[in-house]
């Protein structure tokens, strides 16, 4: 039988991937609309993971050797990726996920849903078997996918946000929630537009407006990959592996401080992020920035995990659990 660089069956990833139902329509998620949706009935609960990122653990591992290594001979040709580790994480998560009661409302991923970046020969491998892990999610818990630089490339373009629509719809968009409005951006415009001008101002004047979007609600929450600071408002740019040109923050300031006093003006109260493989985060005034680790590769001394969201009348709590300590009965009171 045929399996995956995931160690799924191909015929039956192929399958369960089929059964993926892409949720965002025109910059909104179908069912989470404010007719439907726009109502506070009491408090719930969802789910916040990042970075699942198909085949980081593999591209990290120790006793790897690269392809056709001459120094390590009779030694197996490796596969230029493997990601069963991130199949079993995954899939860890969305079975607890599926007993936890009251059932939490949706599951977000912000970002790095798999680790080939755009035009990778096996990212659409990796692309797959996500999708069939996540299409194994209750149909009452909706899959909420953000976009995050592994997705749509370190410099996206045009085609590689295309590229990323086509598999997982639209790369920000808006929804409601319980009588909650939430925002989702593609935050690898503010780490680097140039390719994408005129996209990065599309999402600029949609964010624009729906921040100004007068509607009542009970709160506002944001999703994204990459946070505009890992501790602090003021920190400078924390390098990724010490490369200038990339960072876990927003690097450019003026940047960083435009947008968060922007959320903070229309009174968003959290602003969930990954990207930094670690859990860290803190607050600019009464807006909370929470950086959720990974539920693959960690960077840090954080095990797999996420976050348990509880949304209540008059604020917000979460608390992060590694997956092996999840819990099935979340309070509300």
């Amino acid at each position: 039988m045929a399996t995956t660089a995931g160690g799924l069956s191909v015929a039956d990833a192929s399958t369960r991937a089929a059964r993926f139902r892409v949720g965002t329509d025109n910059r909104g998620y179908r069912g989470f609309d404010f007719h439907t949706e726009g109502q506070w009935e009491g408090p719930f609960c969802f789910l916040q993971a990042a970075d699942t990122q198909f085949g980081m653990m593999y591209s990290f591992s120790d006793d790897k050797a690269p392809p056709n290594d001459p120094n390590t001979p009779g030694r197996p040709k490796e596969p230029p990726s493997r990601w069963d580790q991130e199949v079993t994480l995954t899939t860890k998560l969305v079975q607890t996920a599926n007993v936890m009661r009251p059932r939490p409302r949706f599951l977000v991923v912000c970002g790095d849903l798999v680790d080939a970046m755009p035009g990778v020969s096996y990212r659409q491998d990796q692309v797959r078997d996500f999708k069939a892990v996540l299409a194994d999610l209750h149909p009452e818990i909706k899959p909420v996918c953000i976009c995050g630089n592994h997705d749509v490339g370190d410099v996206p373009t045009p085609d590689s946000v295309e590229q990323y629509r086509n598999d997982f719809g639209d790369d920000y968009f808006s929804f409601w929630c319980g009588g909650v409005k939430f925002i989702t951006v593609n935050s690898q415009f503010y780490h680097d537009d140039s390719q994408t001008l005129e996209l990065s101002r599309r999402q600029q004047r949609w964010l624009d407006e729906e921040l100004a979007d007068s509607r009542p609600r009970k709160h506002l929450v944001g999703f994204q990959h990459i946070p505009p600071f890992v501790n602090h408002r003021d920190e400078e740019p924390v390098e990724v592996f010490g490369v200038p040109s990339l960072s876990f923050n927003f690097a450019n300031k003026k940047r960083r401080y435009d947008y968060l006093d922007k959320l903070k003006k229309a009174g968003m109260m959290k602003l969930f992020c990954g990207h930094y493989h670690r859990n860290a985060g803190g607050f600019d005034g009464e807006l909370g920035v929470v950086v959720t680790s990974a539920v693959g590769c960690q960077l840090g001394d954080d095990d797999h995990g996420m976050r348990v969201v509880r949304v209540l009348d008059d604020r917000i709590e979460h608390e992060y659990f590694s997956l092996d300590s999840m819990p099935t009965a979340v309070s509300l009171s």
